[in-house]
């Protein structure tokens, strides 16, 4: 049955019957190109597609969120909690910590990097994450080195964010 199945690949191909062998080796070949090269290649794809719709919808809440946003931030500077005059003396982890935990906040990581300090926060509201940086980069004058924010869920966000003093 094979040999049958090597001649009628052969005549197909219009190659000598001699030939057979090679052609099936061209066919394995051609299918490991397809596996090795091609899946992965679709995989990569499909990922990115996924991250891009991710970081659209995100965008997406954040535009529509942000007369809200906006808001919040508003209102919460004129609350006016501390003068923004006085810089808080408070050790830069110890502030950060408090100031979390004020607007209800869950720090799922917090790290001295030597002058700075990283803050990592899962699946918190990105509303109030905004209205947290509000006031600690205003009211407590903190910077904000590097921010890094992503879409967990539904009006939730993880962040990782650098801070110095």
């Amino acid at each position: 049955m094979t040999k049958s199945i090597l001649r009628y690949l052969c005549q197909i191909f219009g190659q000598p019957e001699k030939q057979g062998h090679a052609l099936v080796a061209y066919g394995v070949l051609v299918i490991l190109v397809l596996v090795i090269v091609v899946l992965p290649v679709k995989e990569y794809y499909q990922e990115s597609r996924a991250t891009y719709q991710q970081r659209h919808q995100l965008a997406d809440w954040l535009i529509q969120q942000r007369p809200s946003l906006m808001a919040a931030a508003k209102s919460h500077r004129q609350s006016g909690k501390q003068p923004e005059s006085n810089r808080d003396q408070r050790t830069l982890m110890r502030l950060i910590s408090e100031t979390a935990q004020a607007q209800n906040l869950k720090l799922s990581r917090l790290e001295q990097r030597q002058a700075n300090v990283t803050v990592t926060l899962e699946k918190q509201p990105l509303s109030q994450i905004f209205v947290w940086l509000q006031d600690i980069t205003h009211t407590h004058k903190v910077n904000v080195e590097q921010a890094s924010v992503g879409y967990a869920d539904t009006n939730k966000a993880n962040a990782t964010l650098t801070f110095s003093h």
